[in-house]
């Protein structure tokens, strides 16, 4: 499994750049070609259960990105991870694996 970090504040799951979903999703992006956002993301502002969860740094990663060097059969199998993204937003499109690197 990569080491994640996360930079995405206004995500329910980022505590202290790391990351509390027991897995996150990595898909392409609906705004361009060759980008990418995390589909998890969801903003704290609209999160129904606003419970503390555990982060982890080593969290499964599964992505459809189909042109990323990192993608193996819908898995990332990159070493280290980093999501990014706008700091104040409510759509997960402006979010993105910053570590998505074209084949």
């Amino acid at each position: 499994m990569p080491i994640l970090n996360c930079s995405v504040e206004s995500c329910k799951y980022q505590k202290g750049g790391l990351c509390a979903a027991s897995a996150i999703d990595v898909e392409n992006s609906d705004i361009t070609i060759n980008e990418t956002m995390c589909s998890t993301y969801i903003c704290t502002e609209f999160a129904i259960d606003k419970t503390s969860h555990h982060t982890s740094d080593d969290i499964n990663v599964h992505c459809t990105v189909t042109d990323c060097v990192h993608n193996n059969n819908e898995l990332c199998d990159a070493r280290k991870i980093q999501i990014g993204g706008f700091k104040s937003t409510v759509i997960c499109d402006v979010t993105e694996c910053e570590s998505f690197t074209l084949k």
